[in-house]
């Protein structure tokens, strides 16, 4: 078992030293898995969750849907050099099962939710310092949703914005905005046009325009939607952007990516020519575009968002598909153009369900479910070969 991790490794978009056609250019990259998660009760698993790096640079942080001391889920930190030690496991009155990933808060500690927990087992949302002590912000008593599991995102008010997967006025969950001290100031309800899917773990992002955007089920067509909703101080009203049918994607459950050319990306990990999944471009007004279709040889089911990288490509994983119906992760260009770069097995770890992070050495870094040497999910590494020196 490998322990090792680089200092390098950050999380967002981080600069390249070399483009990826110059990496490309001299051999394929190669996957290294870094830790693999042991039986119960110790950490069984990341599950959905992804990797987030502290603001120093030299510890990240994560999440397991299961496992801990009390088999509810855990937090645990690791340090580029060690192995993973549990922060917090929670108990159920703390919360439990964790599906979400941690975001770290502009005061430095980390905030995230749970599915389940809290004083009436409808989930909550918390706070943790990076030494682990947890505060139970919210708990979620249907009213104001229930069973969150989207990743928080923080706007640019400060506030937190997360949604719930039911609850609400209309029992189809809820969106609410979080004050860091844990006061909600805003709550609005879906509707079965506009609702979250009921796995949206990726939650929001926010757009350059102030508004706040997500995917889920429901739409014009039932196969989906993407919505944009106005941040707490202009009453949080949600509005359909765009509708999926099938052809183009089916019911997206990860985060949009807001790409430099100002145009949304996104996955769906349903729907397209082999109802496998697709990888799409909505503009500012909603025109959406079918990047690419999963047909199973070049990976099935994308289900955690897209990165990109410097270069300008993206960058991400599939659940399944590839060489051995394991998953991948793949490269797309703009234009559409896909390249598998890793397909999964099961002494690597099968399954990657989360966003990939990329280090500032250009390698990624993310998660797999299942499977690895202890067969409880592994952190694996994607390496891209170092472009030859130049001539002086």
């Amino acid at each position: 078992m490998k322990t090792k991790i680089l200092l390098t490794m950050a999380c967002g978009l981080l600069v390249l030293s070399a483009t990826t056609a110059q990496l490309r250019a001299q051999s394929a990259p190669t996957l290294d898995i870094l830790y693999s998660f042991t039986e119960f009760p110790t950490d069984n698993g990341p599950y959905a969750a992804f990797l987030v790096q502290d603001n120093t640079g030299y510890t990240f942080y994560g999440t397991t849907l299961s496992g801990g001391s009390n088999q509810r889920g855990s937090i645990f930190k690791m340090t580029p050099w060690g192995s993973p030690t549990t922060l917090v496991s929670f108990d159920g009155t703390n919360g439990g099962e964790p599906w979400a990933n941690l975001v770290q808060g502009s005061d430095g500690n980390f905030y995230g939710t749970t599915l389940n927990g809290g004083s009436v087992n409808d989930g909550t949302v918390f706070k943790v310092t990076p030494a682990g002590v947890l505060t139970t912000l919210v708990s979620f008593n249907g009213t104001n949703g229930a069973r969150p599991s989207s990743t928080l995102v923080q706007g640019s008010d400060g506030n937190f914005y997360g949604m719930t997967e039911t609850g609400g006025g209309y029992g189809d969950g809820t969106a609410f905005a979080m004050t860091p001290a844990g006061a909600l100031v805003g709550v609005v309800s879906f509707t079965d046009a506009n609702r979250p899917s009921n796995v949206a773990q990726a939650g929001f992002v926010q757009g350059r325009d102030g508004s706040f955007y997500g995917t889920g089920a429901g739409g014009s067509y039932g196969d989906g939607a993407v919505f944009k909703m106005t941040p707490a101080s202009a009453g949080m009203t949600l509005t359909t952007v765009a509708s999926f049918d099938g052809t183009n994607g089916g019911v997206s459950q990860s985060a949009l990516l807001q790409g430099s050319d100002g145009n949304f990306y996104g996955t769906a990990p349903f729907g397209g020519s082999s109802n496998m999944g697709s990888v799409f471009k909505m503009t500012p007004a909603g025109a959406l575009t079918t990047l690419v279709t999963f047909s199973g040889a070049n990976g099935a089911y994308p289900e955690g968002s897209l990165i990109q990288g410097s270069d300008g490509n993206f960058y991400g994983t599939t659940a399944g598909g590839g060489n051995n119906n394991d998953g991948t992760v793949f490269e797309l260009t703009p234009a559409g153009v896909l390249t598998t770069l890793i397909s999964f097995g099961e002494t690597t770890g099968v399954q990657p369900q989360a966003t990939l992070v990329q280090g500032r050495d250009g390698n990624l870094y993310g998660t797999t479910i299942w499977r690895g040497p202890s067969d409880e999910g592994t952190i694996f590494k994607v390496i891209f070969p170092a472009p030859p020196p130049q001539p002086e």
